[in-house]
């Protein structure tokens, strides 16, 4: 892979699990908000594609570093899930897509959001750690 492509990859991903560490800490401090947020998925064009956009963009940087981490094939996996699963949610209707995300946000109460909390920040820390050794991985 050309060094700058993988350099790319790398920091998207380093990017995504600082994106989930401040998640994990909103979970956690402002589970409100992050309801409100969340209910908000897919309710405007702009809101559901631009979330999707960078969701499929993370899940290629996944899994074109597969190879420069101790863990390729559940990276394999999990970068194919997100950029299929992202493909998917564009194609149905817009509106489906913010029915389920308000949906979702009703039935999670704070206490909830607030246990789920430490699994995104340990996920975040995870993706973090498997990443960073990758960027020993360029040559320049």
């Amino acid at each position: 892979m050309p060094p700058l492509l993988l350099m790319m990859a790398i920091a998207i991903n380093l990017l995504a699990a600082m994106w989930l560490a401040l998640v994990g800490l909103g979970m956690f401090f402002q589970p409100e908000r992050m309801r409100t947020l969340l209910s908000k998925a897919g309710s405007t064009p702009l809101i559901n594609y631009g979330e999707l956009g960078l969701r499929c963009l993370w899940g290629a940087a996944m899994y074109l570093i597969a190879e420069y981490t101790a863990f390729a094939t559940t990276f394999s996996i999990m970068g194919g899930f997100i950029v299929l699963s992202s493909i998917a949610l564009m194609l149905i209707p817009r509106q489906w897509h913010a029915a389920y995300s308000q949906r979702c946000a009703q039935q999670l109460s704070h206490r909830s959001i607030r246990l789920l909390s430490p699994i995104t920040l340990v996920f975040a820390y995870g993706l973090a750690v498997a990443v960073w050794p990758a960027s020993h991985s360029l040559v320049w």
